[in-house]
């Protein structure tokens, strides 16, 4: 892995990216498969490294971090692991992943997931409402412009204008599932969570194709911050489905729900 997807990564788990970087990350993941699995690697090496040393010793991470320093400096990288046990070589990469203090990971060491809080992480790193915007039809007129203008507001966090602007678009618009999947993202903002659910469910009815995967993904995160048993139960049922189908979401689709499994 280059120097610069660690220090990509390391920012990514521990939520600095910009708006910008965040979308061309999204999409990084969606198309490069070789990217995706240096992530899963920083996984896999977290979930091997709970089940070999006891997270609560400061001595054992403090030991870690230090082997990872001397690993980083030796200058050979086929050297660095010749050298080293397996069980040693995880150990010490998963020093990285504890400097970057990835939320997963927090979670993990104080033995609490909070659903509104795991909901929220997700919405904000997957930055998929900038996707959604994209999947709008170009063509011109002054229901498009009113969209535009409330996706606008929205990106401001102006979350009570943008649905006022949205309410004055007719659902005959060509693009009414987009106008109905940004109403529920504003729901979603304003912790409106019953009218987020039923703005994405009106999407995933909708008789045209539509942004379904958006919508079945958006509205899992709504269910998860309810923070219900009931709620729990319907975002694992549409992780379950976009997985099933699929959907270019279904990475993170797979990874949230293995999170929740664990509520």
């Amino acid at each position: 892995m280059t120097d610069k997807d660690n220090k990509l990564i390391e920012r990514f788990f521990s939520f600095d990216l910009t708006a910008a970087e965040l979308k061309d990350f999204d999409a990084r993941m969606e198309t490069d498969e070789h990217f995706l699995e240096k992530i899963r690697l920083y996984q896999f090496i977290d979930e091997k490294v709970d089940a070999q040393f006891n997270k609560d010793s400061a001595a054992q991470k403090e030991e870690l971090i230090q082997g990872w320093n001397k690993m980083q400096q030796e200058d050979s990288p086929t050297g660095r692991v010749a050298k080293m046990p397996w069980i040693k070589i995880v150990g010490m990469a998963a020093s990285f992943l504890l400097l970057a203090g990835i939320a997963l990971w927090v979670f993990r060491q104080n033995n609490v997931i909070n659903p509104k809080e795991l909901a929220n992480q997700y919405w904000e790193t997957t930055s998929l409402q900038h996707l959604a915007f994209q999947r709008t039809e170009e063509v011109s007129s002054p229901h498009k412009t009113i969209l535009i203008e409330a996706r606008e507001a929205y990106k401001q966090e102006q979350y009570k204008k943008a649905k006022t602007l949205l309410n004055d678009i007719p659902e005959n618009f060509i693009d009414y599932p987009m106008v109905l999947l940004l109403k529920g993202q504003c729901n979603f903002k304003l912790i409106e969570m019953d009218a987020a659910i039923q703005n994405f469910q009106a999407v995933i009815d909708h008789k045209s194709t539509g942004p379904k995967d958006l919508a079945l993904w958006f509205q899992a995160l709504s269910y998860l911050k309810m923070d219900t048993d009931e709620g729990l139960e319907s975002a694992r049922k549409n992780l379950h489905f976009i997985i099933a189908e699929r959907y270019p979401i279904a990475n993170k689709a797979e990874d949230l729900l293995k999170t929740i499994n664990h509520l």
